[in-house]
């Protein structure tokens, strides 16, 4: 099953307190994280998700139902991921509306985190090593890594039938 990498950006209020009644979050699949990984930090990636209808639990037992039906006046989330100076990236969640999709729907503007260059390595890092998991490739590399432990602990050598235990 292939999953996606979650970002979710909370703005702080006033006090300096996170509030998390204003989070937005975005979903990359994993073709969209290798993106990421193969165009940063030199070149911007911008990636734009439709809104879908909101989604209600209220349904009980049989399941959550949607209320309300997508339309083309809905706001679209554009997450931007922009080189900065020195291998650094700034990364920002927007919701746009309007005809030109400059319109920020957000209360305070796009939200905006600056990522330094040592964060964005670890950053890349984690989308790197992510990248099997999200692809569903991750019974594969469990099958290759018990394959590699079986052989070690056979001395190095494999003395079976071509296929069993192996990967040529």
């Amino acid at each position: 099953k292939r999953g996606r990498m979650l970002f979710e950006f909370t703005p702080r209020d006033s006090h300096g307190k996170l509030d998390y009644n204003q989070k937005a979050r975005i979903g990359l699949e994993a073709n969209e994280v290798g993106l990421l990984c193969n165009q940063l930090p030199h070149h911007e990636v911008e990636i734009v998700r439709n809104s879908s209808p909101q989604y209600s639990n209220s349904a009980g037992a049989e399941g959550g139902m949607f209320e309300g039906t997508v339309t083309n006046d809905m706001p679209q989330k554009v997450i931007k991921f922009s080189p900065s100076d020195r291998a650094a990236v700034n990364v920002s969640l927007d919701y746009v509306s309007g005809i030109d999709g400059n319109t920020s729907d957000l209360e305070a503007g796009p939200m905006e985190v600056p990522m330094q260059t040592g964060e964005f390595e670890v950053f890349a890092s984690i989308m790197r090593s992510s990248l099997p998991i999200l692809a569903g490739w991750s019974p594969l590399i469990d099958i290759a890594i018990q394959a590699s432990i079986n052989e070690a602990i056979n001395g190095g050598g494999y003395d079976g039938p071509p296929g069993e235990g192996h990967f040529f």
